[in-house]
C-alpha cells in the first residue's frame, strides 16, 4: 500500500518526460495512442489550467499539445498565443467569454439569463417591451456577451430598435424624454416636431447624446432665430426666463395661468418677435406687449376688459356731466 502511495505521489510530481519514460518501460516503447493522448491532455491541464478547455480548437489545440510535449513554460506558451489569429482577432472580453463557454457552461447559462432580464427591463423602460420577448432577449444576450459588448453598447443597440410612429402617444422613458425635449424647445421659444423630439430622445436613450447637448443645440437655434437676444442667451438665459415678466403680465391681463402661455403660439409669438414701425425686428417692450394683448379677442372676454369698459363708460358720463354743468 505504501508503494502505491509513493507511486501516486511521484506521478503527481513527475514531469511529462519522466512519465513518458516510465510508460515506455511499461509498454516496451509502444505506448498506445489513446494513452499518449490521455497523458498529453492531463499534462496540459496540469501545466496550463483553463486553457485545456481549448484542446478542440483547430489552432489552439495543436499549440497546447506541442507546448505540453516539449515542456514549455507558461511564459513561452503565452508568447505563442499572442501570435495566433485567435488572439489577435478577438478582444479581451471575447477571449474571456470563449474561455468561459469552454470551461464553465453553467456560469455561461446564468450570465445569459441575467443579461436577458436586463435587456427586457431596459427595453420595457424605453417602451419597447413588445420588441424584446424572452426568447429574443436571451438570444441577443448570448450574441452580445460573445461579442464582448459593454452595457452602454447594449443599451445603444436596444434604443436603436425604436421607431417613430406618427400619432402614437409616447410611452416609457422615450416618451418622457420626448416631452422633456419639446418642453426645452418651448423654453427657448422654438417649435419642435414630434419626430424631431423622438430622434433626440432616442439619441439620449442610447447614450449618443444628452439633455445638455440638446440645450446646446436649442440655444444656438434660438440665437439664430432671435439674433437681437443672442448676448442674453449666451449668458445662459432661456427665452422663457427672459420674458417671464411679460408672461406674468399677459397672465394677469388674460386671467389665465402663466404655464398656459406658450411663446411659440402665434397668439403670443409677437411678444418676442415683433417688427416695429421702423421695420426693425425686435421684441416688444412691456408697455407694447400690454397694448397688444388688450387688442386681442381673448382679452375682450375677460373680466378685466369688462371692468375697463365700465370704467371708461363711467368716466365718459362724468365728463359729459361736467360739460353739461
Amino acid at each position: 500500500m505504501a508503494a502505491v502511495d509513493d507511486f501516486v505521489r511521484w506521478w503527481g510530481q513527475a514531469s511529462y518526460q519522466d512519465r513518458m519514460g516510465w510508460m515506455n518501460q511499461v509498454y516496451g516503447g509502444n505506448i498506445p495512442q489513446v494513452e499518449l493522448d490521455r497523458m498529453l491532455d492531463d499534462e496540459i491541464k496540469r501545466q496550463y489550467g483553463y486553457l485545456a478547455s481549448f484542446l478542440s480548437d483547430p489552432e489552439i489545440g495543436p499549440l497546447l499539445r506541442r507546448a505540453a510535449a516539449e515542456g514549455w513554460t507558461q511564459e513561452r506558451l503565452q508568447a505563442d498565443l499572442y501570435r495566433t489569429q485567435w488572439w489577435q482577432t478577438k478582444s479581451a472580453a471575447q477571449r474571456e467569454w470563449q474561455l468561459l463557454v469552454q470551461s464553465d457552461p453553467a456560469t455561461v447559462t446564468a450570465k445569459i439569463e441575467a443579461a436577458a432580464v436586463e435587456i427586457q427591463n431596459f427595453a420595457s423602460q424605453l417602451g419597447l417591451g413588445d420588441k424584446f420577448t424572452a426568447d429574443v432577449s436571451k438570444w441577443m444576450a448570448g450574441v452580445w456577451l460573445s461579442l464582448g459588448l459593454s452595457q452602454a453598447q447594449i443599451q445603444e443597440a436596444i434604443a436603436a430598435q425604436a421607431e417613430y410612429q406618427p400619432g402614437a402617444p409616447p410611452i416609457g422613458s422615450l416618451g418622457l424624454s420626448m416631452t422633456q425635449v419639446k418642453a426645452r424647445a418651448a423654453d427657448f421659444g422654438l417649435q419642435m416636431s414630434d419626430e424631431a423630439a423622438f430622434q433626440w430622445a432616442k439619441q439620449v436613450a442610447s447614450g449618443d447624446s444628452s439633455i445638455d447637448a440638446v440645450d446646446v443645440y436649442l440655444r444656438e437655434q434660438a440665437k439664430s432665430r432671435y439674433s437681437w437676444l443672442a448676448e442674453d442667451l449666451d449668458r445662459g438665459a432661456t427665452i422663457k426666463q427672459l420674458f417671464d415678466p411679460m408672461i406674468q403680465q399677459t397672465s394677469q391681463l388674460l386671467e389665465i395661468a402663466p404655464a398656459s402661455i406658450d411663446l411659440t403660439d402665434p397668439r403670443y409669438s409677437q411678444l418676442i418677435d415683433h417688427v416695429d414701425d421702423q421695420g426693425v425686428r425686435r421684441s416688444m417692450t412691456t408697455a407694447e406687449a400690454a397694448t397688444y394683448i388688450r387688442s386681442t379677442p381673448e382679452w375682450q372676454s375677460t373680466d378685466n376688459a369688462t371692468k375697463a369698459a365700465s370704467q371708461a363708460a363711467e368716466a365718459l358720463l362724468r365728463t359729459f356731466g361736467k360739460v353739461a354743468a
